[in-house]
């Protein structure tokens, strides 16, 4: 999303002449309470946080949908602003003539998240689309009747317009995007490459070792749906049996992309029907994670399919059918493209980065997403949920994205669902083909009522971390999840303890242990011997303890080390740390000894360069206008040194090279509850919750988090009262 995002601002004068006013959270809130007051059926009153979370506590429940559109465009109206773009491909609106730009905007137009919307609103349950447009009308009361305007208006030179509830709902189906679009795009791209299926069906062998719970051009679109998808994260939720408070506890930490404020937008809730705390995203108002007073919730990434690629190369013309768009450039002449529709759904390989020309083929995208289904009502009745029963019954409406949901409960119990509307096809013996023929269609759905689930576990808890689901399903779910190394230290902690406790489970959110780099140290050490080398570098990397703590030197000479003796073999393999172990261990000592010693001066060099691994691994603190060449340093703060890999419980995404890191991706927010009380509830963001630029609580927490600290937020409102002291908004 980075690049994407740079693009999209840097090609306005007017950023260069644009210096926005440092603000106080009091000169900030000033602009919602001075607003024209709405006509709303009873009063509202909004607590405000000192960190500018806000606690809304409203009379009715229409109320409370409109107060939220009011919140989530005071807070975050620059965050919608460029989601509104992404959802219906106008990046070039703003950004001009550029062409991978247009590259992004053409993919995005055929992928149609706006058709699925608008299925969406034909299905919608009366108290979701109501909802809805509640919301939407108090974003546009907001829109309209602020004082202070956005200043992405004044950075991009545009008017922001309102909103319609078909843009609002796109916006939602973005945070529905498939992952295996990453699979489909890459294997595309190489499939004019004679051993392309070869090496497609090889990245499926590794179905059959998951571990169940119970970048370029091309990958710069799919990074950007990626980066605003719930694509990572952990999630454990343990029962009664195992902790101090004789009741149940959840932990989740999502990860995402990192941009400032945050992807996260931390709001409480109180109404007839509603009271509960908890994580939304900007321009989608329901809790994907928190809590209520009876249950509590959290989820990771499934990475199931969603969408079929169909080859459609055979047939026949007068089924393919294309209508013209225009693709509208800032400072340059319309463009004309063309978006070609089949039964099976969009030819997805039109997009010229695939060179369609050459491919050889033509392949249609069916995804499920593009059919009606109500997420929106699905995260309403979990908000009001009481029990599992209602839990789970949530989910009928319940389609995309594929998720690993997980509860907890008052009375102690815990479980995990399957959030997941799977296509299935005629034969499903299929479905981990790439390309389907079209004799293969879709005939139906398994809804997440259908599929497997998991409640009250024998071991007493649930983990969840991108990983295998469900050890056996009638339908493959995915064409791979992510490696075990988050789930099994998960699961190895966790059983470490026969009770746990809240201090329990932050600790396990900031771990940073890395059992594969162990392992890869061990054998190199086994392999060459402890007294090998009598260089500094040698004996860093010898007493390293396998954590990627930021001022760790031995996790500084493991990456130095492992860089040199994968070489180019596997820089871009995503699965080296498995795939080094095994060529190591059947390697003789003798030559990976010569490769050490031969390599022994770049690695002292590399360790003279970098202090320590959080001076080589850092995250940056930018706002999305901090990206931007020349003036970008005005909206930044200092990076900041990270704890973390990408394997680790605590992750952050990074490549093996030399270079220093700058992490645009990874643990984005953390949420523990314990359900004995309603007042146990912690969150943190890494960043803030603010989007204005330059204020208070555009960035504040973020210390907060790399330090794994907590703010302790009650459910209670008495106790809301008293901790949410900083402000109170009235209408």
């Amino acid at each position: 999303m980075r690049l994407t995002l740079l693009i999209f601002f840097f090609s306005s004068c007017s950023l260069i002449l644009t210096t926005p006013d440092e603000l106080s959270f009091e000169q900030r809130i000033k602009v919602l309470n001075e607003i024209k007051k709405p006509k709303l059926n009873a009063p509202v009153n909004i607590y405000w946080h000192h960190k500018s979370i806000p606690f809304i506590e409203a009379q009715d429940d229409d109320d409370l949908a409109f107060s939220l559109g009011l919140v989530h465009a005071h807070l975050r109206i620059d965050q919608l602003e460029v989601l509104r773009r992404i959802a219906y491909g106008r990046l070039s609106e703003v950004a001009g003539p550029i062409p991978q730009v247009e590259d992004i905007d053409h993919a995005l137009r055929i992928i149609n998240f706006p058709k699925g919307a608008r299925n969406s609103l034909k299905v919608m349950q009366p108290e979701s689309l109501s909802w809805m447009k509640n919301f939407t009308a108090g974003l546009n009361w907001y829109i309209e009747h602020a004082q202070m305007k956005p200043i992405t208006s004044k950075l991009i030179d545009k008017k922001v317009e309102k909103y319609t509830i078909e843009e609002v709902m796109s916006i939602g189906r973005i945070v529905g995007a498939d992952l295996s679009w990453i699979t489909y795009a890459k294997y595309l791209r190489e499939a004019k490459s004679p051993q392309w299926e070869n090496k497609f069906n090889k990245s499926k062998e590794k179905l059959k070792i998951d571990t169940p719970s119970i970048r370029n051009n091309l990958i710069s679109f799919f990074e950007l749906l990626e980066n605003n998808s719930k694509s990572g994260s952990n999630s454990v939720a343990i029962s009664a049996d195992k902790t101090n408070t004789n009741s149940s506890m959840i932990a989740s930490d999502p990860h995402v992309g990192l941009t400032l404020p945050n992807f996260w937008l931390m709001v409480g809730i109180k109404s007839p029907h509603f009271h509960a705390m908890g994580y939304m995203i900007p321009g989608v108002p329901i809790i994907g994670v928190g809590r209520n007073n009876n249950i509590a919730w959290g989820g990771t990434n499934m990475r199931a399919i969603s969408s079929h690629l169909y080859d459609v190369t055979d047939l026949p013309s007068e089924k393919i059918t294309s209508r013209e768009e225009i693709l509208k450039r800032r400072w340059w002449f319309d463009k004309k493209i063309q978006i070609r529709e089949t039964p099976f759904g969009p030819i997805f390989s039109d997009v010229d980065f695939f060179d369609p020309e050459s491919l050889g083929f033509k392949a249609a995208l069916n995804w499920q997403g593009h059919q009606g289904s109500d997420e929106i009502y699905t995260f309403l009745k979990i908000a009001q949920a009481k029990n599992w029963k209602e839990f789970k019954e949530a989910f009928r409406t319940y389609r995309v994205s594929a998720m690993n949901i997980t509860y907890a409960d008052k009375a102690g119990h815990i479980g995990m669902v399957a959030a997941y509307g799977q296509p299935v096809l005629k034969n499903p013996e299929k479905t981990l083909d790439f390309l389907k023929k079209m004799d293969n269609p879709v005939l139906g759905v398994n809804t997440p009522l259908t599929l497997p689930r998991s409640f009250d576990p024998k071991d007493g808890f649930i983990a969840s971390a991108n990983n295998k689901p469900f050890d056996q399903t009638d339908v493959p779910f995915a064409f791979s999840f992510s490696n075990n190394h988050r789930v099994e230290r998960l699961q190895e902690l966790i059983r470490e303890k026969e009770i746990l406790t809240i201090n329990d489970l932050k600790n396990i959110q900031l771990d940073v242990f890395s059992r594969p780099s162990f392992e890869l140290r061990n054998t190199v050490l086994e392999k060459v011997g402890p007294d090998f080398l009598k260089e500094i570098w040698f004996e860093k990397f010898s007493t390293w303890d396998g954590k990627f703590l930021d001022k760790s030197q031995g996790a500084l000479a493991f990456h130095g080390v492992m860089y040199f003796l994968a070489q180019e073999k596997y820089l871009e393999d995503s699965n080296w740390k498995e795939n080094l172990l095994k060529e190591l261990r059947a390697t003789k000592g003798e030559k990976i000894k010569n490769k050490l010693i031969k390599h022994s001066p770049e690695i002292k060099k590399f360790m003279r360069k970098f202090k320590s691994w959080g001076d080589f691994t850092r995250q940056s603190q930018k706002t999305i206008f901090g990206m931007i060449p020349l003036i970008g340093e005005r909206y930044s703060y200092d990076s900041i040194p990270l704890s973390g890999n990408s394997d680790t419980i605590n992750k952050y995404g990074r490549s093996l090279n030399l270079e220093v890191s700058e992490v645009s991706y990874g643990a984005s927010a953390r949420h523990i509850s314990d359900l004995s009380s309603p007042d146990e509830n912690y969150f943190i963001q890494n960043g803030g919750q603010d989007s204005w630029l330059m204020n208070e609580n555009l960035a504040d927490q973020a210390a907060m988090f790399k330090r794994g600290e907590y703010l302790k937020l009650p459910l209670t409102m008495d106790k809301v009262k008293k901790s949410f002291n900083r402000s109170v908004t009235s209408f």
